[in-house]
């Protein structure tokens, strides 16, 4: 079973999401974290390259998006924004 970490940019982004956007998360970190590999049909999901050796996936939430990243254990988010302003071709920062 994984466990899911923030980055402290990525806690902090967190906590300025409305509180919708920030239950509907909680909801997908609760799946993450029993298969990180296997999301719920209504969440969307992609692996967007990777980094170091682990996959970087987004995952969408209405207008926001998450980064994150997985290395087999442990699913660690890095970034939480709205859609304009975000560039999924940024890497994570580590």
């Amino acid at each position: 079973m994984a466990h899911v970490e923030f980055t402290d940019e990525a806690a902090a982004q967190f906590r300025r999401l409305p509180r919708a956007a920030q239950l509907d998360f909680n909801e997908i970190f609760d799946w993450l974290q029993r298969n990180p590999l296997r999301l719920p049909p209504w969440v969307e999901s992609k692996q967007i390259g990777e980094r170091r050796g682990q996959s970087v996936f987004r995952v969408r939430v209405g207008r926001f998006r998450g980064i994150y990243c997985f290395d087999g254990e442990v699913v660690t988010f890095t970034r939480f924004r709205d859609r304009p302003n975000i560039k999924y071709g940024a890497q994570p920062k580590f």
